[in-house]
């Protein structure tokens, strides 16, 4: 529950671009201008307001408390906001509302991304049937996407799924899915932007990278043994013809 700045970085400025080219994306103030999606989605230091309360989870607030939050578990500085309930007010061990298992959003991006797997022509009405839909309605009002060229349009729609559909339980399926695993879960991760670029060299509370972002976690995702699980040695045993799957 403790979200990447990968998947923030996902997330559109409001004029529809993504941030590598978006003139209103800012490095130093990453969060400003951003698809509103974002703030529905992950929780921000300074930003996120839940029953009434700002969320606060710069070190500096507490060093001592956050870098034992480091050495305990994955922390990012990021909180999954997504499904927070601001209503429930009993323990929340026994929290017992509905989590959807398939929202229509799913329904109308996998239907366009099977028209463009499948060779059918890409039309405008397709993609205000579609996409457009997803990212026009009320609480969103993102721009409409217009782009017809078939290759242009798959990272398009994946950027989509992965911001309109973000811990829905999709997104591992996904990357196996389109075969990019180990190109998307491989390398460094970094969570919340904890300081300027200038201040990063000299910054000690906690690890930052070279633009200011915490540190979080290096990963290697092997692409000819990761995308299969290793046979059971049990089930090897009562099947001395089973072999195993490469790198176990």
């Amino acid at each position: 529950f403790s979200p990447y700045n990968q998947l923030v970085e996902e997330f559109e400025c409001i004029d529809g671009k993504p941030i590598s080219e978006s003139p209103l994306y800012d490095p130093e103030n990453p969060y400003t201008n951003r698809d509103p999606r974002l703030y529905k989605t992950i929780g921000i230091n300074g930003l996120t307001v839940f029953k009434g309360k700002l969320y606060i989870s710069h070190p500096d607030s507490s060093a001592v408390k956050y870098q034992d939050q480091v050495t305990r578990r994955p922390w990012s500085g990021y909180l999954l906001h997504k499904f927070s309930d601001g209503n429930y007010t009993g323990p929340i061990t026994q929290y017992g509302g509905d989590f959807p298992m398939i929202r229509y959003a799913e329904v109308l991006l996998s239907y366009l991304e099977s028209c463009i797997e499948s060779g059918t022509p890409v039309t405008k009405d397709l993609l205000d049937v579609t996409i457009n839909k997803v990212r026009g309605r009320a609480e969103i009002q993102m721009p409409s996407v217009t782009e017809i060229d078939p290759v242009k349009l798959t990272t398009i729609l994946r950027r989509e799924r992965r911001v309109e559909l973000a811990w829905e339980g999709l997104r591992l399926y996904d990357l196996f899915r389109w075969r990019i695993a180990h190109n998307n879960l491989k390398g460094t991760f970094t969570g919340m932007k904890v300081c300027p670029a200038s201040q990063a060299a000299t910054y000690k509370t906690v690890k930052v990278d070279a633009k200011g972002y915490y540190f979080c976690e290096e990963t290697n995702f092997r692409e000819n043994v990761d995308y299969l699980w290793p046979i059971p040695q049990s089930e090897r045993d009562v099947n001395p013809n089973l072999t195993q799957n490469p790198g176990y």
